[in-house]
């Protein structure tokens, strides 16, 4: 099964999920994202990779260890 999603990549490795984001609304809906890879019985662990010089160019400056994002509904639909 493949589907693409600008801005989102899902590489898994035995039971690791790796997901590189570098897109804002990636980043705005990550705890969904997030959720439903844990539902994917074969996936144990979810590995997080920001792009993050990416993500400055859409106006997000992301913090290291921050997982709660402030991103205005105006700059992501």
């Amino acid at each position: 099964f493949l589907c693409r999603l600008s801005g989102l990549v899902v590489d898994v490795f035995n039971d690791c999920a790796v997901v590189a984001s570098s897109a804002a609304w990636v980043e705005k809906y990550r705890p969904t994202i997030e959720l439903l890879l844990g539902k994917v019985n074969t996936i144990n662990h979810t590995c997080w990779r920001p792009s993050v010089d990416i993500l400055k160019e859409e106006g997000l400056d992301l913090e290291a260890n921050n997982h709660e994002l402030s991103i205005p509904d105006d700059r992501v639909k």
